[in-house]
């Protein structure tokens, strides 16, 4: 079935959408091409130019399920959770915030314990170097390669 568009009405979509993309835009277009407003909206997802506005919670949230939670929780532990996904979902939320935040933590500190190993083992090389120097005889030796 071939489309009910011009060529030229695609390109007066495309530009002015692509501009200004939001719902005022296709009202104005709505008008300016004597379409619905949902023919609109059909052609720009068709076209691949439409941008929705997605759902979002009361609080202006994007929703998160509850499997998602529990399946961050399950990750930063490394461990399967069998039926916390029966936990209410505010209960889930706090639940994932918290050890994720506990793991990164963890994560950060076990960075920064092996930072600290590596600069001990650097002293502890150059104290080696320090006293060899310090040596007579291993100056001497070094001197005669």
């Amino acid at each position: 079935m071939a489309s009910s568009y011009t060529e030229k009405e695609v390109q007066i979509l495309h530009d002015e959408y692509t501009a200004n993309p939001c719902l005022e835009v296709v009202d104005r277009l709505s008008v300016r091409l004597n379409r619905p407003r949902k023919s609109i909206i059909a052609k720009l997802v068709k076209e691949g130019i439409y941008i929705t506005r997605g759902y979002r919670t009361k609080t202006g949230e994007i929703p998160i399920t509850k499997l998602e939670y529990v399946r961050s929780v399950e990750d930063a532990l490394d461990t399967k959770l069998p039926g916390l996904d029966k936990a209410p979902k505010t209960t889930l939320k706090a639940l994932s915030e918290s050890v994720v935040e506990m793991a990164s933590l963890l994560e950060d500190s076990l960075e920064e314990v092996k930072h600290l190993s590596q600069v001990a083992e650097s002293r502890r090389e150059m104290l080696q170097k320090s006293r060899d120097f310090n040596d007579p005889i291993t100056v001497l030796h070094e001197g005669k390669s």
